[in-house]
């Protein structure tokens, strides 16, 4: 029984494309992630936002995802990820869990924090067709500037009373 799972994990972990002659090995690491948003940007390029007990990845695909790279991780995780193509430029924002927002101007290739003001552990990202965004939390909602706009700046429009978790 244990070599039947071993050799389901090899398996698992390789890639085997040309009948074994160049085994690609998947790092394990990356397994332990608990991916929970992703973005789907332009015909080929996939973003994916996780966390960790360790902390947080932000993984890119270029490849429709049959292959990931890791373009930014951090002690803190990542919770969301949104994406919209304005004027021809895709902008891509994500949240985590320490009330810090990111930018990518991009295709998500490289990531700029933008602070929120705000202490809630953020959990929602969307971004409009007109460029601007919104962003959530724990009891928290915020409107943002252009994502094209630098800095990027958030407006805390809360309605009293709630706990929004998510916008979708």
């Amino acid at each position: 029984m244990m070599a039947s799972i071993l050799l389901f994990l090899l398996l698992y972990f390789t890639n085997l494309q040309d009948s074994g002659a160049d085994f690609a090995v998947i790092k394990p690491a990356a397994l332990y992630y608990n991916y929970v948003s992703l973005s789907w940007l332009s015909n080929n390029v996939v973003l994916a936002a996780g966390y960790s007990d360790t902390g947080g990845v932000i993984l890119r695909s270029t490849d429709q995802g049959n292959s990931w790279s890791s373009v930014r991780s951090q002690s803190s995780g990542f919770l969301a990820i949104a994406s919209e193509s304005i004027s021809g430029t895709w902008y891509s924002i994500a949240v985590d869990e320490m009330g810090v927002t990111y930018r990518s101007v991009n295709n998500g290739m490289s990531w700029q924090s933008y602070d929120t003001n705000s202490s809630a552990i953020l959990m929602g990202a969307s971004i409009g067709a007109n460029g601007y965004s919104f962003i959530s939390g724990r009891s928290y909602i915020a409107y943002g500037s252009s994502v094209s706009a630098a800095p990027l700046t958030w407006t805390d429009v809360t309605p009293s009373g709630n706990d929004f978790n998510d916008i979708r």
